[in-house]
């Protein structure tokens, strides 16, 4: 359980970094509130991901 959220948080890092090249790329204020609204979704989900890998963890 915990490996794969390790995984997919390397793989949403990997992600948001090639979304920023894009933004710095096209310097548009639309593109830039479409990742800002895809960052907090992601930044939702890792942290129920995270949440739930400790409670697996305390209670196997």
């Amino acid at each position: 359980m915990f490996g794969t959220y390790l995984s997919r948080f390397i793989i949403l890092k990997y992600f948001l970094l090639r979304k920023r090249k894009s933004i710095r790329a096209k310097g548009t204020a639309l593109h830039f509130e479409k990742s800002f609204k895809i960052k907090k979704c992601f930044k939702n989900i890792s942290k129920n991901l995270y949440g739930r890998a400790i409670q697996s963890h305390k209670n196997p």
